[in-house]
């Protein structure tokens, strides 16, 4: 269902993982300054664990070896509680997907589903087996909390590569927010399943603006 949601989208997944996004105006080169730096990895790593309330804004891409698309995406944790909406321009097609470590529901306009965890959601409606558990984490540019891992760092001290559970990340550009320099473009591989997420907006997320 959410692929066929993509699928109708006119914003087309090459978009998304073109070479040239870097130069997309609506996602601006990460600052070089100083504050992209990290100088204690260990030190890093243990204060973006501790970042449980965030919202993040921005391009999410979806390439299978027979199919793809794009869409956009409104990500908002709350410690181990997550809200996404998924979206064509202007809201459009939008879907709805809530959940936390032991349930999910999915609202669109074919009605609401729910699942014991967000992963067999996600599978049964799309066929990705995607670990949205371990996604908390890596969208912060740090390993999960669970399962060996191979890492490689870039000249800044931030993770430029992360193999985990099979899974290949590589992250191309960071931003500085939130006081810590995070992840700006993500891509995700597995299988033949390939995600790009192209962030936009990094910002801090009030109890207030969380119940919304």
């Amino acid at each position: 269902m959410l692929l066929a949601m993509f699928r109708a989208l006119p914003v087309t997944l090459l978009v998304v993982l073109g070479l040239s996004i870097s130069g997309c105006s609506s996602l601006p080169q990460a600052p070089s300054s100083a504050g992209l730096t990290v100088t204690d990895w260990q030190q890093h790593n243990q204060q973006l664990r501790q970042l449980k309330h965030w919202e993040i804004k921005g391009k999410i891409g979806v390439r299978t070896s027979t199919d793809g698309g794009s869409a956009f995406i409104e990500w908002r944790q709350w410690n181990e509680q997550f809200k996404l909406r998924l979206s064509g321009p202007l809201g459009q097609g939008a879907t709805f997907i809530e959940g936390g470590t032991d349930y999910a529901t999915l609202s669109s306009n074919q009605g609401e589903f729910s699942s014991h965890s967000p992963e067999a959601l996600v599978f049964e409606h799309t066929g990705w087996d995607i670990p949205i558990e371990n996604l908390v984490f890596w969208v912060k540019g740090i390993p999960a909390d669970r399962g060996s891992y191979r890492s490689q760092v870039n000249s800044s001290g931030t993770l430029e590569r992360l193999e985990q559970l099979g899974w290949t990340l590589t992250f191309s550009r960071y931003t500085l927010a939130l006081n810590h320099p995070l992840p700006q473009k993500i891509k995700i591989e597995k299988d033949g399943l390939t995600v790009i997420l192209a962030i936009k907006q990094w910002q801090p997320l009030s109890r207030k603006a969380w119940r919304l």
